[in-house]
């Protein structure tokens, strides 16, 4: 389902685009958490458990945003998610039809790296429901790109969600195939989870990429969690 969800265009609709203006009355004063799809808009084409799992989506979303406009500081300035999505709250009825959120947003390759490292600083300051609505609206922009991903996949094992967390570094697996710390990350996971040869087995393959890579962090990483 977290697959789907990535991949899902998050179509706009009239309710989209009328409680995205609420959001930004007065400059972002709205603190209401409705999503801003309502299941009934998907009733029509999809079925009725992905109707609520994507309007439980629209509600990370929002949180995820949230999260971001909370945190702004001298390298990144809330005015740039803000000027994002004014501009989707200001389609017309025309324009909503022909549109999807993530291509109206275009957020520039700097102010990705900028977000991804507010949200680095939530997972480090151990604030891992807030970490985990920023990389999830991280990897909503860009499903493609492996380490807002593997944030989401850290936070969420940190939270003790094991089996969401295998899910989402499952996902990294084809876009990382040769990062040792991925691998790690599932063996401490499959551990956690009761899956010992499952942790050895993930456990081998992240020392061989970082015995190959020359990665020094990531094997004393591995001789630790070994001798625990």
């Amino acid at each position: 389902m977290i697959k789907n969800l990535l991949k899902n265009k998050f179509e706009l609709s009239e309710t989209f685009s009328s409680n995205l203006k609420k959001y930004f009355k007065d400059e972002y004063e709205s603190k209401e958490k409705k999503p801003l799809i309502t299941e009934n808009e998907y009733s029509e084409k999809k079925t009725q458990e992905c109707c609520q799992a994507l309007t439980e989506a629209h509600k990370q979303l929002l949180v995820g945003i949230n999260t971001f406009l909370e945190r702004e500081d001298d390298e990144f300035s809330i005015e740039v998610i803000l000027k994002k999505f004014q501009k989707v709250a200001d389609l017309n009825s025309t324009d909503i039809h022909t549109h999807t959120i993530s291509e109206l947003l275009e957020i520039s390759d700097t102010d990705f790296i900028k977000m991804y490292t507010l949200a680095t600083t939530e997972l480090n300051g151990n604030n891992l429901k807030e970490a985990s609505a920023m990389f999830f609206f991280l990897c909503w922009l860009n499903p493609t790109v492996y380490t807002p991903l593997m944030g989401w996949g850290l936070a969420e094992a940190l939270l003790g969600n094991r089996s969401k967390a295998h899910e989402i570094y499952q996902l990294c697996l084809p876009l990382a195939p040769h990062d040792p710390y991925l691998y790690f990350y599932l063996a401490v996971n499959s551990q956690l989870s009761d899956n010992m040869s499952q942790s050895k087995e993930y456990l081998e393959k992240a020392h061989h990429l970082a015995t190959e890579n020359k990665d020094e962090p990531c094997l004393e990483m591995i001789e630790q969690f070994k001798r625990r």
